[in-house]
């Protein structure tokens, strides 16, 4: 068998890999080689590894897997390349490679081709295991020890019985055969950092998910949102339900001012003139159900009318572990649930799915999918993809009556300590509310280097009055969550975690805003073990409290 027989996935980039040029200056902006300092984790690195295996010197084994399997895909070293080299194609790569070899670990594959393709079986899994943790019965979290992807696990912190083990390894083949969550070599037992970190990072994670609260309370038990609707569902409009307080603060409305908590918006909805569907991701609903709350009402603020239809994950989670197939049938089933809505934009707040749905073209075309029909489908749906900066910026034309209520010359300046009523939340301390809240921004990766759109909340930001914005060192270096990264590898994620909380806080700033769900659950745990009072939250958050309450009351 020849070499592009045998790494077909990285023979098709020889091109790519041939060009490096080893200079070394991806490893200034690597997060995990800053970190670590080891060759396998920085993209000279890994493109070295890839064309030994291509020329057939090297073959893929678990000592070297590392280069491939230990890279955010953040990007900083494509944008840092003077040879404009894919470095985080060839990553996935060798990851497809991997998983084409080995195939994919039953925990993963039940993942990608269950759990993620229908929210309500993964949310029953939740609240099982959330349940059991509740409960604290030692023989329930360990039955469910296998689920430690992503939290599935959330509260794991004794070793399972030696009997149990001993069964997952010769019935379930757990253990060697696939390593930790399917990624690391070093068996079941080793996967409990993995499912400790997990639990670290979802240990608040809400009662009601996002979906189960947008149904009306006169069909709840029932189906709210039919599979695949032929007639697309419109959510009951905020403006006809109790108004939306986003919980800033840990108690939510509990920290807010008595005098603004009960107190209706200021600013109705307008009247509907176009309509918006929108995606929810899996953190959004699973883990931030605010957060969607916030940018519903938003949107609504902005003049949509919401669609919700029954839909999956967006195949992220699948394409970066190099399950293609997995990511294609997931990317399959959103094209069938949205096919119905053609006229409409679609939105999601998290910019990790909409880059991703972006790119359903590109997953496609990987795949070698010959579907003309689903081919013209993917391209037709990923030119309607908006990320919630885009709708926001978008809003900012100076003609509309948003950009009046967006923009500080236009609303006149706040003097301290008349701020947004909303705001005040975020502050926890007297100093902070005298003032004009100090809000900082952390770019996610796949909004800042795979949408290229860095900016628009940064002009978003400085548009709101009560805020003064601030540029943090390294804004747009990974925060180390990367999806899975962070439970796959939590010693290294969470060194890089380290860097990105002591830039945040020396900017002196009382809020770190993003827009990616995992980024926030990333950050906000980091904040929570450093003890500083600077709070993480979602941009739509901020901007939902700016239009709808404008102004403090004295």
């Amino acid at each position: 068998m020849s070499e592009s027989e045998k790494y077909p996935e990285l023979s098709t980039l020889s091109d790519e890999i041939m060009r490096c040029g080893r200079c070394g200056f991806c490893q200034s902006v690597c997060p995990v080689y800053r970190v670590t300092g080891h060759e396998s984790g920085v993209a000279r690195g890994r493109t070295m590894c890839a064309r030994e295996l291509v020329s057939g010197t090297l073959d893929l084994s678990r000592e070297n897997e590392a280069f491939f399997t230990e890279c955010l895909l953040c990007r900083a070293c494509v944008e840092s390349c003077f040879s404009s080299v894919k470095t985080d194609e060839i990553a996935l790569a060798g990851r497809r490679s991997l998983r084409r070899q080995r195939g994919i670990s039953p925990t993963y594959k039940y993942i990608f081709e269950t759990l993620l393709a229908d929210h309500r079986r993964l949310g029953r899994l939740i609240r099982l295991v959330a349940s059991a943790r509740r409960l604290a019965d030692p023989e329930i979290t360990a039955a469910l020890r296998i689920f430690g992807w992503l939290g599935l696990v959330t509260a794991i912190h004794r070793p399972a019985p030696p009997s149990f083990i001993s069964t997952l390894k010769t019935k379930f083949k757990v253990g060697k055969a696939y390593g930790t969550a399917g990624v690391a070599p070093a068996g079941l037992l080793s996967a409990l950092k993995t499912l400790r970190r997990a639990d670290e990072l979802l240990k608040d994670a809400p009662r009601e998910f996002l979906r189960e609260r947008l149904i009306p309370p006169s069909t709840k038990g029932q189906h709210a949102f039919p599979l695949f609707p032929k007639e697309h569902s419109a959510i009951t409009p905020f403006s006809k339900r109790q108004p939306v307080i986003p919980p800033f603060a840990k108690g939510g409305r509990g920290d807010l001012p008595s005098r603004y908590s009960d107190q209706p918006p200021q600013e109705k909805p307008a009247a509907p003139t176009k309509q918006a569907a929108l995606f929810i991701g899996c953190g959004t609903n699973f883990m931030f159900p605010h957060v969607g709350e916030a940018t519903i009402a938003l949107l609504e603020t902005l003049g949509y009318e919401i669609l919700i239809v029954d839909h999956g994950c967006c195949g992220l989670p699948a394409f970066t572990h190099g399950a293609l197939k997995a990511a294609m049938r997931l990317a399959a089933q959103n094209l069938r649930a949205f096919s119905g809505l053609r006229e409409c934009v679609l939105v999601t707040d998290c910019s990790s799915c909409a880059s991703f749905l972006k790119d359903y073209p590109r997953l496609f075309a990987l795949g070698n999918a010959t579907d003309t029909a689903l081919l013209s489908e993917a391209e037709e749906f990923s030119t309607r993809v908006r990320d919630l900066t885009e709708i926001i910026a978008d809003a900012q034309n100076p003609s509309s009556e948003t950009a009046r209520q967006l923009n500080v010359e236009a609303t006149g300046p706040l003097t301290p300590p008349a701020q947004d009523a909303l705001l005040l939340p975020f502050a926890s301390s007297k100093e902070a509310k005298e003032r004009f809240l100090r809000v900082t921004f952390h770019d996610p990766c796949h909004l800042s280097r795979y949408q290229r759109l860095s900016s628009l909340p940064r002009m978003i930001l400085r548009s709101l009055p009560g805020i003064e914005f601030i540029e943090m060192n390294e804004a747009d270096s990974c925060c180390g969550g990367a999806g899975s990264f962070a439970v796959e590898h939590p010693d290294l994620s969470r060194r890089i975690l380290d860097r990105k909380i002591e830039n945040i806080v020396s900017s002196n700033a009382d809020i770190v805003a993003t827009t990616c769900p995992s980024c926030l659950m990333q950050i906000r745990s980091g904040l929570a073990a450093k003890g500083t009072t600077t709070r993480a939250a979602h941009l739509a958050e901020l901007v939902h409290t700016r239009l709808s309450y404008p102004h403090s009351k004295s």
